[in-house]
């Protein structure tokens, strides 16, 4: 008999341990560029003007795309755990950690960029970026769901 090292409800019906909530808001955090991308190619004719709205220039929203990029990747690499497990591929899951915090990190810089070109004038929405990027990449440092999250996809039973 195992002993679980998390409560039940964090399993799923064969035993493996789901992702939290947690993960899946940091995740849709560091997807934000993305997702604002998708909306506004779904709102069809006003699709500039939403994009101008949230990126007035164009190499934001590109930059905005590139640091999402890892986050994204994690996602798909959680969102397709079975298949890859199926597959015995399992060095993939150790790598999720490593984007989401690389995610982080570069969201950080890229917030301290844009408030250095504000000269660092006091902005809500850059200091609660930064404040969310610090916690979590807090998160992903230190989260014991997360850790035994990556290490039961990596045991691939």
């Amino acid at each position: 008999m195992t002993k679980l090292l998390l409560d039940l409800k964090h399993y799923d019906e064969a035993g493996r341990v789901k992702p939290s909530s947690a993960l899946l808001l940091l995740m849709v955090f560091l997807c934000r560029s993305l997702l604002i991308l998708v909306m506004a190619l779904a709102a069809g004719q006003d699709s500039n003007a939403l994009l101008r709205l949230f990126y007035p220039e164009e190499k934001y929203l590109y930059i905005g795309l590139a640091i999402a990029l890892p986050a994204f990747i994690s996602y798909v690499l959680i969102a397709f755990r079975e298949k890859l497990s199926k597959t015995q591929l399992y060095w993939p899951f150790h790598l999720i950690k490593y984007f989401l915090f690389f995610a982080c990190l570069l969201d950080f810089i890229y917030q301290c960029y844009l408030a250095n070109l504000h000269y660092w004038q006091f902005s809500w929405a850059i200091a609660t970026i930064l404040i969310l990027d610090m916690w979590f990449a807090y998160f992903v440092l230190k989260d014991r769901h997360l850790k035994v999250f990556v290490a039961d996809w990596l045991q691939g039973r």
